[in-house]
């Protein structure tokens, strides 16, 4: 998400994380996943982008034609935060 962000951006690692106050060398761990941002970093980093993080609770489960339905309906950026949910479900 961090990555597709940034380069939505057209920005540099070092530029990206300089604006969000993030170090080069801790978004490269972020956009790798060897370490993982807490919320409040992640929305300063996708506000560089000009992004906004949403979280929202939904129910546990669902059928796979519900949760398609449901991420044709979002917005491209609000896709990714749904996709990563379903993966560690």
């Amino acid at each position: 998400m961090l990555r597709s962000a940034r380069f939505g951006a057209g920005l540099s690692q070092v530029e990206f994380g300089g604006r969000a106050g993030v170090s080069q060398s801790r978004l490269s761990g972020y956009e790798s996943g060897a370490s993982l941002p807490s919320l409040w970093v992640l929305d300063r980093l996708l506000a560089v982008a000009d992004l906004e993080l949403r979280v929202a609770t939904v129910p546990r489960g669902g059928d796979i034609p519900s949760l398609m339905a449901e991420l044709a309906r979002r917005e491209p950026a609000e896709r990714h935060v749904m996709r990563a949910r379903v993966q560690v479900e």
